[in-house]
């Protein structure tokens, strides 16, 4: 795949996550505000690991890729666990698809390395509009409480 690509899909990732994040701590409540923190310290960990698995072509599974992923599934999970608000849930979910997408590609080594790449990036987006959507939510019923009283 062209590196252009490559770079055009990054800077994509950024925008979606500064906006998904900066809309979840300026309109959101604990909850959204916690599953941004997760998704920006996830981010931030992710970058010498995937900057090593790019290196490396994605021949492989990453293992310290999926040692990230791992740590932010459990913090997703944690997250779902002590909520009580349906979208951590799904950012959950979707981020077990994220963490399942290495463990495939560790169980067959000769799948494509682009497409490991890009599925593996590509759960990141209904992550962050889960979090969106979680954030309009907490937004709007604080609205309508405060229309209440």
């Amino acid at each position: 795949m062209p590196h252009i690509v490559y770079e055009a899909l990054r800077l994509l990732y950024l925008a979606t996550l500064i906006g998904a994040c900066s809309y979840a701590f300026w309109r959101g409540g604990e909850d959204e505000r916690i599953g941004a923190g997760i998704q920006l310290a996830s981010s931030l960990a992710s970058l010498p690991a995937a900057w090593l698995a790019g290196r490396s072509g994605w021949q492989a599974g990453h293992l310290p890729l999926l040692a990230v992923d791992l740590l932010t599934l459990v913090a997703f999970v944690w997250l779902a666990m002590r909520s009580r608000k349906f979208w951590p849930l799904w950012v959950a979910g979707f981020h077990l698809n994220a963490v399942l997408t290495h463990l495939a590609k560790l169980l067959a080594p000769t799948a494509l390395p682009a497409g490991y790449a890009l599925v593996q990036g590509f759960w990141a987006y209904p992550l962050m509009a889960a979090l969106i959507v979680g954030t309009r939510n907490q937004s709007r019923m604080r609205h309508r409480h405060a229309q209440a009283v």
